[in-house]
C-alpha cells in the first residue's frame, strides 16, 4: 500500500469511527483517544487531518452536504432546462444517497449536537431551489413572496426526508422519489373538514 492510500484509508477510518462512537454516546463525551483507538490509528495521524474533534465533525458535515447537493442536482444537472414536472422518479437519487449514508443521517435525527447540520441541510435546499430552479407560476394574483415560497418548499423537502429517516427508512428510495416528484408538482386546495 502506498503512503497516499494509507492516509486516505486512515482518514475514512477516523470519520467512520466518530460516527460509530456517536451512535453510542453524545459527541461531547467522545475523546480523541477514543476516536483514534476505534479507528486503529495513532494520534499523529488524527492531527495530520484535524485540529480537534470539532473540525472532524465539520468535515463530515461538509462531505454530506456536498453529497446531498450532487444527489439533488443529479436529475437535471446535464440539462439546464429540465422540467421537474416531467422528471422520472427513477432519476431522483437523493434518497439513495441518504440510505447509503444512513448511519450519519440517523444521527441527525437522534443527536442534539447535529442540529447545526439540519440547518445547513435546509440552507442547502433553499440555495438549490433559489439558484438552480426557476419556478414558473400563473401570474401572481395572490402576491406570494418568492422567498417565502422557496422556504415553504425547502422545509417541505426537509420534512419529507426527516420523517423518512425518523421512521427507519421503511419506504424504498424509489417510493420516496416518486412521492417527492408528485408532491413537488401537486397543486392542491385546502378545505376545512368540518
Amino acid at each position: 500500500m502506498n503512503l497516499g492510500s494509507y492516509y486516505n484509508k486512515a482518514n475514512l477510518q477516523i470519520k467512520d469511527s466518530l460516527l460509530l462512537l456517536m451512535s453510542h454516546k453524545p459527541f461531547k463525551q467522545i475523546s480523541i483517544t477514543e476516536i483514534t483507538r476505534q479507528a486503529n490509528v495513532n494520534r499523529s495521524t488524527f492531527y495530520r487531518y484535524y485540529n480537534n474533534k470539532e473540525s472532524l465533525l465539520f468535515e463530515i458535515e461538509e462531505d454530506m452536504i456536498s453529497g446531498l447537493r450532487k444527489s439533488f442536482k443529479a436529475p437535471y444537472d446535464h440539462n439546464k432546462q429540465k422540467n421537474l414536472a416531467k422528471v422520472s422518479h427513477s432519476t431522483i437519487v437523493i434518497f439513495n444517497y441518504i440510505l447509503e449514508n444512513q448511519d450519519f443521517f440517523t444521527l441527525i435525527v437522534q443527536s442534539k449536537y447535529l442540529g447545526r447540520f439540519q440547518r445547513k441541510m435546509i440552507n442547502e435546499i433553499v440555495d438549490l431551489l433559489e439558484n438552480d430552479l426557476l419556478f414558473v407560476t400563473q401570474p401572481n394574483k395572490d402576491h406570494i413572496d418568492h422567498k417565502q415560497y422557496i422556504y415553504f418548499k425547502a422545509y417541505g423537502i426537509y420534512g419529507l426526508i426527516f420523517e423518512w429517516i425518523k421512521n427507519g427508512y421503511k419506504d424504498t428510495p424509489a417510493h420516496m422519489s416518486d412521492q417527492l416528484v408528485k408532491i413537488f408538482n401537486s397543486h392542491s386546495i385546502a378545505i376545512y373538514k368540518r
